[in-house]
């Protein structure tokens, strides 16, 4: 019973999205269910050269999208867009609508897709190819690309033998019962001479899911942001312990060795009314502290011989101590001389 589902069918909504994307009730959801069938028949038909993976087809009130994905898109575009236009006209015969547009998309990789790799082997046993040979080839270029598992199957008259048969190759790891694997699934028939012989192609891509937790749970746990600002700088190479504690003690970044790299960051903010401590060592930055005071004496002694032109002089201490001493000595003579004049007086 399990081999019997569509692997697509299967993991809707799970590992893949629905190729028509509209909404419609009653009678109007078979009729469009029956036009979408029609459109992708007619481009299969009519555009199987330019080997066509699948058609998305998006619906709303009065507009219609179709999403062509081929591998080469040059056959569906045609010179100067001329085909585009052509399949506009014919789509919109099918749709009946007015308002109807055609994106063409290229698909990356032909060789890992599961519908293309059956067109090719359908198309090869279709010019008398040995089918052993057309799955084999198919295999080993498909597992070139990185691919986890490929698996073909061939069902049919093979080889022109009357009793049909089933053949099928599989290399890799392809597990059609878990859903968190991306399996791709594409089906063509050849129409040989002596019947029609269906391909049938599994790809593996791998356990997509499981990666995509994994992912999450290593960025979380096992690489934690330690510094914002670093990142957001670009520095790239962490400080030192003698590094940290120079700029802690000075404020300026400690001479890198050669060959290394330090980080840029930005001058430390000089706060108010604080004194400035500079390295003896740096004599430097000394010599570039102390010229600007030089610079700023000179200023002020200019200044200050301008200002003494202008204003009085003024004593200094020595003049005033000479001064008051003078006072006192003549203070003292004239006391001895009134002392003198009442002895001869005779008054007390």
């Amino acid at each position: 019973m399990g081999r019997k589902i569509n692997p697509i069918g299967f993991r809707l909504s799970v590992r893949r999205d629905w190729k028509s994307r509209w909404f419609a009730k009653g009678v109007n959801f078979t009729e469009m269910v029956k036009k979408d069938y029609a459109a992708r028949r007619h481009i299969e038909k009519n555009y199987a050269q330019a080997a066509i993976s699948f058609v998305e087809i998006q619906r709303t009130m009065h507009n219609v999208r179709v999403v062509v994905h081929s591998a080469r898109p040059g056959m569906v575009i045609g010179k100067k867009g001329e085909g585009i236009d052509r399949m506009c006209a014919e789509l919109r015969k099918i749709f009946s609508v007015a308002d109807l547009f055609v994106d063409i998309k290229e698909v990356a990789q032909p060789e890992a897709d599961a519908k293309l790799i059956a067109l090719n082997i359908a198309s090869q046993l279709e010019r008398r190819i040995m089918y052993r040979r057309a799955m084999r080839r198919a295999l080993s270029s498909a597992m070139r690309l990185g691919i986890e598992g490929v698996k073909i199957m061939c069902a049919g008259r093979l080889n022109g033998i009357e009793i049909a048969r089933t053949e099928w190759y599989r290399e890799g790891r392809v597990p059609l019962h878990t859903l968190k694997n991306d399996i791709d699934y594409g089906v063509a028939e050849a129409k040989t001479a002596m019947g029609v012989v269906g391909v049938k192609v599994w790809i593996s891509r791998g356990d997509k899911y499981g990666q995509e937790k994994k992912a999450k749970y290593t960025l979380e746990m096992d690489e934690p942001v330690s510094d914002a600002a670093a990142l957001d700088e670009g520095a790239d190479v962490l400080k030192t312990a003698e590094e940290v504690q120079a700029t802690e003690e000075t404020g300026l970044t400690a001479p890198a060795d050669e060959g290394d790299v330090v980080a840029a960051e930005k001058p430390p903010v000089k706060p108010a009314k604080t004194e400035i401590k500079t390295l003896s060592a740096d004599k430097e930055k000394t010599a570039t502290v102390k010229k600007p005071a030089k610079k700023a004496a000179v200023k002020k002694a200019a200044t200050k011989g301008e200002t003494a032109a202008q204003s009085p002089p003024i004593k200094s201490a020595k003049a005033k101590t000479t001064a008051t001493a003078k006072k006192t000595v003549t203070a003292k003579k004239t006391v001895k001389k009134v002392k003198k004049e009442d002895a001869t007086t005779g008054k007390d």
